[in-house]
């Protein structure tokens, strides 16, 4: 499994290395040629479907790459993750991972999160005043829902590896922002409760 690394920056705002998730692809028939060729990957796997039909795979390549040059590259960033992860349970090594090396570099907030049976939390991060905080909002979107949009674009074997790698995907900010749950990959708000019980925005 590749878990992305931590990014070592002083504050959750982050320098985006890239362009704008808002701005439209400039080759939107590329973009669509190139949601197709993943699909045509895909189908090379030794059981692609196995948790899908063959039918709803292929529509939702269609759907996607027919929007393909309406949508964002983040929402087609999204739109891909979606496909992939349609493989379904034990293909948790098939996948789009954040911290991975890409031709169009993926940002991630700066901290580790780990979802606890009792809610999501920083194990890990540059400010070490946040470790041990929960983490109850993005953007003021509360952080259970943004786990239910994030889930479905999650590669993952079982429900226990899911819990373990849906938080990374939650922290890629190209993610959130083509999601819906940000605007734009920049700078965001984060909603903690510290362990003495204070909510914090950072």
């Amino acid at each position: 499994m590749r878990m992305p690394g931590l990014l070592v920056v002083a504050s959750l705002a982050m320098v985006v290395l890239v362009s704008s998730g808002q701005a439209r692809s400039s080759a939107s028939s590329t973009a669509a040629e190139d949601v197709r060729e993943l699909g045509a990957s895909i189908e090379l796997h030794p059981e692609p479907f196995r948790s899908v039909s063959r039918q709803r795979f292929r529509a939702e390549v269609d759907a996607l790459a027919d929007r393909a040059s309406s949508i964002s590259r983040n929402e087609l960033l999204v739109g891909m993750l979606r496909i992939i992860a349609l493989l379904g349970p034990r293909n948790g090594h098939t996948g789009l991972f954040p911290g991975d090396s890409h031709v169009r570099p993926l940002n991630l907030y700066p901290i580790r999160l780990y979802q606890f049976a009792d809610g999501v939390f920083v194990v890990d991060a540059r400010d070490r005043s946040l470790v041990r905080n929960r983490l109850v909002a993005i953007e003021e979107t509360p952080v259970e829902r943004v786990l239910e949009l994030v889930d479905p674009l999650t590669p993952a074997d079982n429900a226990s590896n899911t819990r373990g790698m849906a938080p990374h995907f939650l922290l890629t900010a190209e993610v959130l922002d083509g999601l819906g749950v940000t605007k734009g990959a920049g700078s965001a708000t984060f909603t903690f409760v510290r362990p003495g019980g204070q909510r914090a925005d950072v």
